[in-house]
């Protein structure tokens, strides 16, 4: 099976989950301050899901197979 890279050019893959997760509170709060505006921060929250989606997805084919 094989699970094609979201945004292969992305920087956000060579940041770690932890940093990942942090960087999706700190734009959650960074909107509430109104410093983000809403289509801005469904862009990033939408490109962080989906990197975090693709590892996930591919650790599970490492652990179970396709």
């Amino acid at each position: 099976m094989t699970v094609a890279k979201p945004i292969p050019h992305s920087s956000l893959h060579k940041l770690n989950d932890d940093i990942l997760k942090h960087c999706i509170r700190t734009w959650r709060e960074q909107h509430e301050r109104g410093e983000i505006k809403a289509e801005e921060l469904k862009t990033l929250l939408n490109d962080a899901y989906a990197v975090l989606g693709y590892r996930c997805a591919l650790e599970y084919i490492e652990t179970y197979g396709a």
